[in-house]
């Protein structure tokens, strides 16, 4: 009998040692992710900041500017980072 209660406190020692380790490291993770999600706010701010011509080169069209001169608007996409470069 002393052997099984022995044995149960062991358990829960390791189970509450477990426990912690877990806690410590969700922690860990949690702050990760607070300096990741941080890294990448500044990356974007960064992008925006330094994007060649950001305001002439939306998404969803093409500016009227550009849309006569196929090889300037794909040379302005290029730069801006909207096509990948396919002679890498």
């Amino acid at each position: 009998m002393k052997t099984e209660s022995k044995t149960k406190q062991q358990l829960l020692l390791e189970n509450e040692e477990l426990r912690k380790r877990l806690e410590a490291t969700e922690r860990r993770l949690q702050e990760a992710d607070e300096i990741v999600q941080a890294q990448i706010a500044e990356r974007k701010r960064a992008e925006e900041t330094v994007s060649p011509f950001p305001t002439l080169l939306p998404h969803s069209s093409n500016p009227p500017l550009l849309k006569h001169d196929p090889k300037l608007l794909l040379f302005f996409r290029l730069l801006a980072g909207h096509l990948p470069i396919l002679f890498a």
